[in-house]
């Protein structure tokens, strides 16, 4: 007998499958093999395999260290959006958090 894999409720399964999706997606754009991933975080490849199929949901550590690892935002891998630019992707460098600001005469402050 085949054995189901469980989730407590659909909105888990669809949150789950959605971080899936969108890390797939990172990995392709960054060009990381799931075997690259698997030791950039000490995991072994059948664990981030499952996890990046959607069949097993990752730890928020685990999410984290991907994020950190690979240099991508964890706010856009959990919820598809962008929240706060990381620093170095800004080009500000960080300065504004990415939001330009204007100064009182309306030019950008330093």
């Amino acid at each position: 007998m085949d054995s189901v894999l469980m989730f407590p409720n659909p909105a888990a399964q669809n949150r789950t499958a959605d971080i899936a999706t969108r890390l797939r997606g990172k990995l392709g754009e960054l060009r990381v093999s799931q075997s690259q991933l698997a030791r950039l975080i000490h995991m072994n490849k059948a664990s981030v395999s499952r996890r990046l199929a959607g069949d097993h949901p990752w730890r928020i550590d685990e999410l984290e260290m991907i994020c950190n690892a690979l240099r991508i935002d964890l706010d856009e891998v959990l919820t598809g959006k962008r929240m706060n630019p990381r620093p170095d992707h800004d080009p500000d460098g960080g300065k504004n958090d990415g939001w330009p600001t204007q100064g009182p005469g309306g030019d950008k402050s330093s």
